[in-house]
This record gives structure tokens, sequence and C-alpha cells, in this order.
């Protein structure tokens, strides 16, 4: 059974690459194949086409979606990811960040950032209904200020998971509020704190060398 079920997967995955080159060669494709590689229902294709997102045309009798223009469309947007084909957004990515991109890159809550950008009457742009900030804008506004500053190291989605542990974590750990752990980190050097994907986050190593260093606080 096992050996017939990898046999489907292999031919499956083979017609999925025909299909893709065979999309190469053309200039349009069907609705249906556009629902297929977007893994949507009919309704949300078909959401899409209306929305006027990308061209379509008339052929045979039957709607075609303009594979340039469509292209050009998924380069552009985030919301939406082919089932089996690169990451989307890859032109938005060059021009612009999302507001959780530009938190994370300062180490604050996105709250924080959205009332920085409305109290500064910054420039946004929405797509799909988000609000992203235009890098020019962030990096002028950056300049321009000295409150915050860029991470010097951004953490890897592995170093997440190895290297820190939330501060709601610690704080049952040594079996005190979150409110005497944040003064904690407030008062003393020894624990680095970040803020990441609106989580505040303790190094490991900062945590277990505040440990060492004093003999108040111990793990329950």
């Amino acid at each position: 059974m096992e050996m017939i079920s990898n046999i489907r997967e292999i031919r499956a995955r083979v017609e999925q690459f025909q299909v893709g080159q065979n999309l190469k060669s053309r200039k349009t494709m069907s609705v249906p194949e556009m629902r297929e590689m977007l893994g949507l229902k009919k309704t949300e294709s078909y959401w899409l086409v209306h929305r006027n997102f990308f061209k379509t045309e008339i052929i045979n009798g039957k709607m075609r979606v303009d594979l340039e223009s469509f292209e050009k469309w998924y380069a552009n947007q985030v919301k939406h990811r082919k089932v089996d084909g690169e990451e989307p957004g890859s032109e938005l990515k060059k021009r612009s960040y999302s507001f959780r991109e530009v938190a994370n890159l300062l180490g604050i809550y996105e709250a924080d950032l959205y009332s920085i950008w409305k109290e500064n009457g910054l420039e946004t742009f929405t797509v799909d209904y988000v609000k992203r900030i235009s890098k020019d804008v962030f990096e002028k506004w950056y300049q321009n200020q000295n409150k915050y500053h860029k991470l010097e190291n951004m953490p890897t989605s592995e170093e997440l998971q190895t290297d820190y542990i939330s501060v709601q974590e610690v704080a049952e750990l040594l079996n005190i509020s979150r409110e005497e752990l944040t003064k904690l980190i407030r008062n003393k050097d020894i624990l680095h704190a970040i803020v990441f994907n609106d989580k505040k986050l303790l190094s490991k190593k900062s945590f277990q060398n505040f440990l060492n260093a004093q003999n108040d606080y111990r793990v329950i």
C-alpha cells in the first residue's frame, strides 16, 4: 500500500510539472487552471477575476486568464500563494515592508509601530486590504530619528525555537508575575529581551547568566 501511495504522489507531481511546463508555452490559462494553481474554491477564483486584478479575454466562448498579467499580479501581492510554486509578492517585497516586518526589524510591537506612523502622519499604501510601508518612506523616517534602532541580528525561525524563551514562560519558571519580570528586565542589563512577531522573548543564554549571577530568584 505504501508503494502505491508513493507512486500516486510521484504521478501527481509529474502531472503538476507538466501543467507548469504547458503554461510556460502558452499566453493564457483557463479559470479552472488558475483556481487549481492557487488552491482556491470556485467562488474565490471568480471573485479574483471580477476584481480585475489581471487581464482576461474570451476565446472560443470561454474566459481565459492572461498569464503575463497574472504573474505580474502574483508578484505584487502576498495574500494568495501557488500550491506548488514560487513565493508570492517578489516585486512587492522589493519595494515595501509589512507592518509586522518593520516591527520585527525594530524589535517593537506592531501596535506601537501603528501609533508611530499615525502620530507622524507617515505614508502607507494598501494591498488586499492590508497596509504596507514603502522602504523609501521607512528609511527616510529612520534616518530622521534616534529613538529606535534596527536589530543587529534578526533571529531565524530555528533560532527562535532553540535560543529564545517567552517572557510568560520565564515568569512561570520563576513563579513571579509578568510585571515583576518586566521590572527585572528593565533594571538588569544582563537580561536580553526582544520583541518578535508581537511577542516579548528572552535570550535563553542571558536568562541562564541571570540565574547564575544572583541568589534571589530560582527556577521553581
